[in-house]
């Protein structure tokens, strides 16, 4: 198992909130849900994710299909997780970093699904995109 991947295990067995699970487990779901066209906001799948309830005051009334969703996505990353099919995604291009640089999991890298490490490794002229180059088209591709 890799370092990131055994951060990650402790961060969720911890219950840790805004750590880089907890931030995953939003972004992932958030982004997942915005290409299949469901209308709830990161703010309202943030606190599906740590109350595991949809009560959201004064707002608009959310499908079920979408909650739905949310939560499987929580699911589907802890079972990703735990079967090592998590891809870890190198901010800064390893072939740029030097022997004596000591990369830091909660900084340096980037969990994400095999599709979107794809898709940051095919980025304009051969260059690598960004997370918010990738967030930007798939929140693009969702309108």
């Amino acid at each position: 198992m890799n370092k990131l991947t055994t951060f990650l295990i402790d961060e969720q067995q911890a219950h840790r909130k805004g750590g880089l699970y907890h931030k995953t487990q939003v972004q992932l779901a958030y982004n997942s849900n915005r290409i299949e066209g469901s209308k709830l906001t990161e703010e309202q799948t943030r606190y599906i994710f740590e109350t595991r309830t949809i009560g959201f005051k004064d707002q608009e009334a959310v499908p079920v299909d979408d909650i739905i969703e949310t939560t499987n996505l929580f699911v589907a990353f802890d079972y990703l997780l735990g079967k090592g099919f998590i891809h870890v995604h190198h901010i800064v291009p390893i072939h740029t970093i030097g022997k004596g640089y000591k990369v830091d999991p909660s900084t340096d890298l980037v969990p994400v699904c095999p599709n979107c490490h794809a898709m940051l490794h095919r980025g304009m002229n051969g260059d690598a995109r960004s997370i918010d180059e990738l967030k930007q088209l798939i929140n693009s591709a969702s309108k």
